[in-house]
């Protein structure tokens, strides 16, 4: 249902290890809506974020999610969700 929704997410290196150190930022939109980013934190397993969107109505929202480490480099994806 629209509302808030727990999203968790795995940040892996270029070689599959789990990165520890990220800042994440999670952002969703869907035509004439926007979900304001907000920062994920990290969960007990290594390399594993978690942040809760407030999607604000059903229907296909377009996730984005941006790691960036402190080392510099970030790196984002972009997937769907649909919220029912």
């Amino acid at each position: 249902s629209s509302g808030k929704a727990t999203l968790r997410f795995e940040v892996k290196d270029a070689t599959g290890e789990p990165v520890t150190d990220a800042k994440v930022e999670v952002s969703a939109v869907m035509p004439g809506m926007a979900v304001p980013k907000v920062t994920a934190r990290a969960v007990k397993e290594a390399g594993a974020y978690e942040a809760v969107l407030n999607l604000g109505m059903a229907g296909t929202w377009t996730v984005e999610v941006t790691a960036t480490r402190p080392q510099g480099g970030a790196t984002s994806a972009k997937f769907n969700l649909e919220a029912k």
